[in-house]
């Protein structure tokens, strides 16, 4: 197993939120490989960042890091441009960022910088799905409303059509 460089923040993001959170602090596309739903949500992004491909795993609802406390955390293999990606994801989030998982030197509190990312009304509905069916089916079921989205907007819900 290598070395690895850890960002972790307090609370659960979801792994709509992580993409978001990757996308607006790096500038780049999001690629999301694997998305899994246990006691925790866990996955892996492709990202392009200064023309290199790297792969960011994610996982919330962690305890590893401090036992009293959930975090979500980030991490990267140590290598070019680690340090940087997860410091500048720490900024927007706030937390704590290990260098090498591997070394015994202390984490490196990163203070908030960035606004909140508030999301929009798709995103929200996004956030939802993808907490219960995974990410993948998230989207198709997502394309599915936007195809059949005036049928759906003529049904009444709760109300007798008789």
């Amino acid at each position: 197993m290598g070395a690895d460089t850890k960002f972790y923040t307090p609370g659960n993001l979801s792994f709509v939120e992580a993409i978001l959170i990757i996308e607006k602090t790096l500038g780049c596309e999001v690629e999301p490989n694997s998305h899994r739903i246990t006691d925790f949500e866990s996955g892996y992004f492709g990202i392009t960042y200064k023309q290199q491909h790297r792969a960011i795993s994610f996982g919330n609802n962690i305890r590893d890091f401090d036992p009293k406390q959930v975090h979500t955390v980030f991490s990267l293999g140590c290598s070019v441009n680690s340090v940087e990606i997860l410091t500048l994801i720490g900024e927007q989030l706030g937390g704590w960022l290990d260098e090498n998982d591997c070394d015994d030197k202390p984490n490196i509190y990163i203070e908030k910088k960035g606004e909140p990312i508030e999301l929009n009304n798709r995103q929200k509905l996004l956030r939802s799905l993808a907490s219960t069916t995974g990410y993948d089916e998230a989207v198709k079921i997502l394309e599915i409303i936007q195809d059949n989205k005036s049928e759906i907007l003529a049904l009444n819900f709760g109300v007798d059509e008789t």
